[in-house]
């Protein structure tokens, strides 16, 4: 009997490209045979701790991370957990974590890792934890623009993902990772053509294999449902993407992630008020937290331009106005950046007026 545990983290910041919508995932699985069954005690670590997580409760999740750690003392999954809580609030909020605290924990991980290899051996368990976790350094160093660095560590995380579902066909946890890659490619391979000319793969084999992941995965399901709810937005597929957006808040009411990728099914359908409001919702959940405030002004910025296609210019106005209201004490280029469109917005309603 072996233990498979997993984590990652795939994402970056908001925009159309599949590597940016991509969340994370955290799985600790054990396996007897072919059956793969969460033993009971990391059960309700884990699954609380995913709960908060994907509910946006993140203080609770490292606290939760904590006694992990404390009970699991050779194992790393209560590492590799707060090294996904990190990367999940560093994307809801927009907002990097301390650099150097996020490499410490995953070079703390990674040393955990080997310890638990040169005890126990090399085997699927290892190889998936190891590849999760370079997964998350992977995209943290995508997402601020260390190209070559995150594509080095990428692809080493893709070999040990690849290992895992070696020896153990049943690893479905490992398969989202490589799913997720396999559609992304197309898109990277505009921008990264000199490291990815040589890369096979396709968009529908991707789909596949996270589909597989949301029937058949465990702790992963939740966030391949997410990511194969964004992917369906992409692809066109709206029924069957509103189906998993109303199943996922169910399941996760206070999912900001979710609140998200509803926003930009409204988009896609031409709905701008029921996205407008979408996005309103989000800045208000935003506001009061210093940390959010770049995605609390993007979300009050789409409210406004949305509000402005559908010639609501009052509530447009009223959105605009809230952005730009402390535009002074802003430093932060991306921020400013947002406070002048948000100006021409007001600019085209005293046309329109």
């Amino acid at each position: 009997m072996y233990k498979i545990t997993a984590t990652t983290y795939l994402a970056g910041k908001r925009g159309n490209k599949p590597l940016r919508h991509c969340i994370a995932i955290v799985c600790v699985l054990s396996c007897q045979g072919q059956c793969f069954v969460l033993p009971q005690i990391q059960k309700m670590f884990v699954d609380s701790i995913m709960t908060n997580i994907m509910n946006c409760k993140f203080d609770s999740a490292i606290n939760q991370s904590a006694l992990l750690i404390e009970k699991e003392k050779t194992d790393p999954i209560g590492m590799v957990m707060r090294m996904s809580t990190l990367a999940f609030s560093d994307l809801d909020y927009a907002h990097p974590p301390d650099t150097i605290q996020f490499f410490e924990l995953y070079k703390k991980t990674e040393s955990k890792i080997l310890a638990y290899e040169a005890n126990g051996g090399v085997n699927s368990y290892s190889s998936t934890l190891k590849g999760f976790s370079k997964a998350i350094l992977a995209c943290y160093d995508l997402w601020h623009k260390d190209y070559l660095p995150g594509l080095n560590i990428g692809f080493s995380a893709l070999d040990n993902l690849k290992e895992a579902k070696k020896n153990d066909n049943e690893n479905y946890d490992a398969e989202f990772f490589i799913g997720l890659y396999n559609y992304a490619r197309a898109d990277m391979k505009k921008m990264f053509w000199w490291a990815f000319f040589w890369y096979p793969g396709d968009k529908q084999a991707g789909i596949k294999s996270i589909s597989l992941c949301t029937k058949n995965g465990q702790i992963v399901k939740p966030v391949a449902l997410l990511v194969l709810a964004e992917l369906s937005i992409r692809e066109k597929k709206f029924p069957e993407a509103l189906t998993l957006i109303n199943d996922l808040e169910t399941m996760y009411p206070k999912s900001r992630f979710v609140k998200w990728t509803h926003a930009k099914y409204f988009e896609s359908q031409k709905q701008d008020i029921d996205a407008a409001r979408m996005y309103g919702s989000l800045a208000n959940e935003y506001y009061g937290c210093p940390k959010a405030i770049r995605n609390e002004l993007a979300a009050r910025l789409k409210e406004a331009n949305l509000y402005f296609e559908a010639n609501d210019f009052k509530n447009s106005k009223i959105a605009a106005e809230k952005l730009v209201a402390n535009k002074n004490k802003y430093d932060d280029s991306i921020i400013k950046q947002m406070v002048k469109d948000a100006e021409k917005v007001l600019d085209k309603i005293k046309i329109k007026g």
